[in-house]
């Protein structure tokens, strides 16, 4: 079941069907997450949750739902809702599978390395000349649609930049750490270079330099 979870990450990450339009044309994600339902409704090891923040969840999607549906504007809110609701089903897969920290950890480490595959495609493409120019800076773009934009991408990659303290600390192994270094010192350095009209980076530095001293701190 986790490499069901981890296949799903990747298409709503990278989204293929995005980069290569013959694959959208089949609608790979929605068919992919209709298996994956499936698959975790027969599975023996599931689990359900009960608890009140299920419940704000539940509401806050059926709000969601209701809004679109009613609104005069639905064909252009459609994207957006559909990519909201592609994350709640994964919400509900993920807490209905992941029950101890071994697959919290292995489901972690594969989003890292589903970004480093997104960042090195579209590092890939940058270099072969696609990005847009802005500010009088060539800046990086994602190899997807949806969230391809530099401000988008840039914002993708700071919200992907706090697990790699956790996991840097509490690793053991040599090769994940090797991996992490690679990750950042290589990909973020190379994003900073191409989209540092923010200053989200620096923030995002700090953030995680003060993360790392309070584990240290607590022993962690």
């Amino acid at each position: 079941m986790l490499w069901i979870l981890i296949g799903y990450m990747f298409l709503f990450i990278h989204r293929p069907f995005e980069v290569w339009p013959i694959l959208g044309d089949y609608h790979v994600e929605r068919i992919y997450a209709l298996i994956a339902m499936v698959a975790v409704l027969f599975h023996p090891d599931k689990r359900w949750i009960p608890n009140k923040l299920q419940l704000a969840y539940a509401f806050f999607a059926a709000a969601v739902f209701s809004c679109w549906v009613a609104s005069p504007w639905a064909d252009q809110g459609q994207r957006v809702v559909e990519d909201y609701f592609k994350i709640f089903v994964f919400y509900l897969l993920f807490t209905a599978v992941i029950h101890d920290e071994r697959q919290l950890r292995i489901v972690v480490l594969a989003f890292l390395v589903i970004m480093f595959i997104y960042m090195s495609h579209s590092l890939r493409e940058y270099v072969a000349g696609r990005h847009t120019h802005r500010m009088s800076i060539s800046r990086m773009i994602g190899v997807d649609n949806s969230l391809g934009d530099p401000n988008s991408f840039g914002a993708s990659i700071v919200y992907a930049l706090p697990f790699v303290g956790p996991f840097w600390l509490s690793s053991g192994s040599g090769k994940i750490k090797w991996f992490l270094a690679a990750y950042v010192a290589a990909f973020y350095a190379k994003s900073l270079r191409d989209d540092y009209s923010s200053g989200s980076w620096s923030r995002q530095c700090r953030r995680i330099r003060s993360g790392t001293h309070r584990g240290t701190e607590n022993g962690h």
